[in-house]
């Protein structure tokens, strides 16, 4: 399990009304936990852009080093929604 921060000040729940607001501020307060079941997250990489070479350059802290940075697009795919998962509070576990 790992925490993510982010999603701490994220407006991505329900404030009650018809608006999205942080977790803090939202109608049922609590945490949420997130579930990913990686069978079904798959990675699409771009046509034009697997592992794209730039320029070689010479490392300047390092003698007798070489570097070259590499491109690469992706995106991760959902192939099934229905196993993926988010537990959330049905009524509120905190006040603020």
């Amino acid at each position: 399990m790992a925490r993510v921060s982010q999603l701490e000040s994220a407006t991505l729940y329900n404030d009650g009304a018809a608006g999205n607001t942080t977790e803090a501020l939202a109608d049922l307060k609590g945490p949420r936990f997130y579930m990913m079941n990686g069978n079904y997250l798959y990675p699409v990489f771009h046509r034009d852009r697997y592992f794209t070479k730039q320029e070689v350059t010479r490392s300047h802290d390092v003698p007798d080093t070489w570097v070259c940075p590499v491109a690469t697009w992706y995106n991760v795919i959902c192939t099934s929604r229905q196993r993926q998962g988010i537990l959330s509070p049905s009524a509120d576990l905190y006040y603020a």
